[in-house]
């Protein structure tokens, strides 16, 4: 709805999905057709069905401490936009590792890390943040 008082229109229980810099008008019969300055819609906190983590070698990599395997956070919120400055932490089960954090996420919601390992075994690899 819209209401206006002392010539300030207020919109208030508008829903919007899609993350994006817009401008909202709204006119009635009796009134003139008032348009609010620009507002910014942010994507919504991440959403763990639609975010993704991938290893890009998954299988293969030396236990050398020196081949890695990239790590891939792409991080998407429940209406498919991206989350961009959302700063992420990936953990990984086993041994012997070294995990270069991904860090913030850009405005594609992708943020990039690696890990490289001294012992040879199966690793799982977690986003533990955000959580």
């Amino acid at each position: 709805p819209l209401t206006v008082t002392n010539g300030v229109a207020t919109f208030t229980g508008v829903n919007h999905t899609k993350a994006e810099t817009l401008y909202i008008r709204a006119s009635s019969g009796v009134l003139t057709t008032a348009c609010s300055t620009l507002v910014t819609v942010g994507a919504d906190v991440p959403d763990d069905s639609s975010s993704t983590i991938t290893t890009n070698p998954s299988t293969g990599v030396v236990a050398n401490d020196t081949a890695t395997s990239d790590i891939t956070v792409v991080l998407i919120d429940q209406y498919g936009n991206p989350c961009a400055g959302v700063s992420v932490t990936v953990a990984s089960t086993g041994t012997g590792n070294t995990v270069t954090q991904p860090g913030t996420t850009n405005a594609s919601g992708v943020a990039v890390g690696s890990i490289k390992s001294t012992v040879a075994e199966f690793k799982t690899i977690t986003i533990s943040s955000p959580t």
